[in-house]
């Protein structure tokens, strides 16, 4: 969904230099009319959204009131007991002491029994289910409730509005496959645009559309769509004034800082990346600097866990991200382990206090192994590409134990192969056999994703030690 205006105080438009006052003004009215429209609906329902909106608000930029700790821990602590009393896997765990008491669960246990998970309290009619797409696997629901739906429109709103986009606004959402009815689609101000192919005339199109609809203020998509987005338009000579986006929402994968410099060139506006699941909504965002990740602990109790036991990661470390969703009780998710890996930081140095995470990846299992079987960061392996900015697109490959696949998507002749050849074999051993492949295209998996990294080893220990981010220059 979107953001309210009177809650940020955001400025209401950006325009460019060449729109008339008219067109400001049609743009300004629409997005206004469809403000309130909103707010109003939401007063006529009893004002939930506006609630819990207000309330992460506080949560997020208070997080060290003893009042905001305290309702919190009242939070865990309530969700843990409706849990214990009402779904029949939790009852079992009646007599819990902490959160640590509960076990940590993941996909495959929920779906293998999925009856166990759901309260009784919620039917058919008062619940609703958010299933994953199932690119990496069989697709996976999750039953949200009435109250936990309202809980995520408010967050989307918020995190939304921290990237600078206001309800009420147009924004283009490029998908691989459009599920949106045109009814709804009209109702949030969206515009979809399928781009299963990724090619010229995809962009071009979509070049049109930015440069002719200049109320379109924000993208969302996936980074690696964005990536050969913005490559086309620079490769057309486009520049800032020839759009009206302000906001750009990668998700789904991880945002290459590529990616982000070759958007800001080519849009001038704040670029961010989204880290959200179906089974539970708005994980972290982004802050508009890209310092680092800001973790929604105002609707979820978020863990980082070892991955060799359930002891908590330290700072620095990279763990297994495990999520307590405090407000869905339709289907409760405790101690839910997501799959994806993060690494805690410290503390926020953009100014905006909350958790943060200095670094978040999906895809557990696309760890690559050196050639002496020690483990190796996907964020490793991308971070020693990102010089080689002239790139469209590239997919590391793990085939063996010491053999490995680059295939690179970019205009033949820029670069020698014997230069990655190199930087590879100095990060995963001397011994490594490298083969350079080129193409014309990486596909992308069914649900519009791209893996940067795959590993088509079969003996990837299950269970993962620290991460050597050996490549990282930070």
């Amino acid at each position: 969904m979107e953001i309210s205006h009177s809650l940020n105080g955001i400025d209401l438009v950006t325009v460019h230099p060449d729109n008339s006052r008219g067109r400001r003004s049609v743009a300004m009215f629409g997005e206004w009319a469809r403000r309130a429209g909103y707010w109003g609906l939401d007063f006529l329902r009893g004002s939930n959204v506006r609630k819990h909106y207000l309330d992460i608000k506080n949560i997020l930029e208070n997080g060290m009131d003893p009042l905001v700790l305290k309702k919190q821990a009242e939070r865990l602590n309530g969700i843990l007991k409706y849990a214990t009393e009402n779904i029949p896997f939790y009852k079992q765990y009646q007599a819990f002491g902490s959160l640590e008491s509960f076990p940590v669960v993941n996909k495959n246990i929920i779906r293998d029994h999925s009856e166990l998970f759901q309260s009784p309290l919620y039917q058919e009619k008062n619940f609703v289910n958010m299933t994953t797409s199932g690119s990496t696997g069989t697709p996976f629901s999750v039953r949200h409730d009435k109250n936990k739906r309202d809980r995520v429109y408010a967050e989307m709103m918020y995190m939304w509005g921290k990237a600078g986009y206001q309800i009420g606004m147009k924004y283009l959402f490029l998908k691989i496959r459009i599920s949106l009815s045109k009814m709804v689609a009209w109702a949030r101000n969206v515009q979809m645009f399928e781009v299963g192919k990724q090619e010229a005339d995809t962009f071009e199109k979509i070049r049109r559309i930015l440069k002719t609809d200049h109320r379109i203020r924000m993208i969302l998509c996936y980074p690696s769509t964005l990536g050969n987005l913005a490559q086309y338009l620079l490769s057309c000579g486009d520049c800032p004034e020839s759009f009206n986006v302000n906001t750009i929402i990668g998700f789904g994968e991880a945002l290459p800082r590529t990616t982000v410099a070759k958007l800001k060139k080519a849009f001038d506006c704040t670029v961010v990346s989204l880290y959200s699941d179906q089974e539970n909504g708005m994980l972290a965002q982004e802050c508009a600097e890209n310092k680092e990740f800001h973790v929604n602990n105002a609707s979820y109790h978020i863990e980082l866990l070892k991955f060799e036991s359930d002891e908590p990661a330290q700072i620095g470390e990279a763990g297994r991200i495990v999520v307590t969703d405090l407000f869905n009780r339709a289907m409760p998710l405790i101690r839910y382990d997501t799959g994806d890996i993060g690494i805690w930081k410290k503390e926020a140095e953009c100014g905006w206090h909350t958790p943060v995470f200095s670094y978040v990846q999906g895809q557990k299992t696309d760890i690559v192994l050196d050639t002496k079987g020690k483990e190796k960061s996907p964020h490793a392996i991308s971070v020693l590409i990102e010089p080689f900015d002239k790139l469209l697109q590239y997919q590391f490959i793990q085939e063996g134990e010491k053999q490995y696949t680059l295939k690179l998507n970019g205009p033949d002749g820029l670069y020698e192969d014997a230069e990655f050849v190199k930087i590879y074999k100095d990060f995963l051993g001397q011994d490594a056999e490298i083969t350079v492949e080129h193409t014309l295209e990486i596909p992308v998996l069914s649900s519009g994703k791209r893996k940067e990294v795959v590993n088509n080893f079969k003996k990837v220990k299950a269970k993962a030690e620290v991460f050597c981010d050996d490549a990282n220059p930070s």
